[in-house]
């Protein structure tokens, strides 16, 4: 059986609708294959550390799940998966991704995606600026 976790033939690309006057570069994206979501790294580090929980809620109850899925130097440009959607069993569900990386450059951060019924959007996550889009918060996290 052939090894999904990680792969390298994912590059965020835009949409082509609606058109986008200005397309930035994206450092760190999420990527859908198939009914697996991937973090990928489009940045020129090693990065030493990847990890994922998973947060959403159905109705007014909460569902936080913590996640083993931990990965240690992700190359550049390749892309690690985090977590596996059912079109049917998930469809109930707002969800969103609490990502943690760690990294020499850009040290420890927690990213919190964008959420989405069913599964958590494809969505850039960090442009090559270090700002994001709408809707993604980044905490640093300080080194002890």
């Amino acid at each position: 059986m052939k090894n999904t976790n990680r792969i390298t033939s994912l590059t965020w690309e835009y949409p082509s609708f609606p058109p986008r006057p200005i397309k930035r570069e994206v450092l760190f994206s999420l990527m859908h294959e198939g009914p697996q979501i991937y973090f990928v790294n489009d940045s020129n580090e090693v990065l030493s550390k990847v990890s994922v929980n998973t947060v959403g809620f159905v109705g007014d109850g909460s569902v936080t799940n913590e996640s083993d899925k931990i990965y240690k130097d992700v190359k550049p440009g390749e892309s690690v998966m985090l977590d596996e959607y059912d079109m049917v069993l998930d469809s109930d569900f707002v969800l969103g991704l609490i990502i943690e990386v760690e990294s020499e450059k850009y040290g420890k951060m927690s990213i919190n995606s964008k959420m989405g019924k069913g599964s958590v959007p494809s969505q850039p996550l960090i442009y090559k600026d270090l700002t994001t889009p709408r809707m993604v918060n980044i905490i640093m996290k300080e080194e002890k």
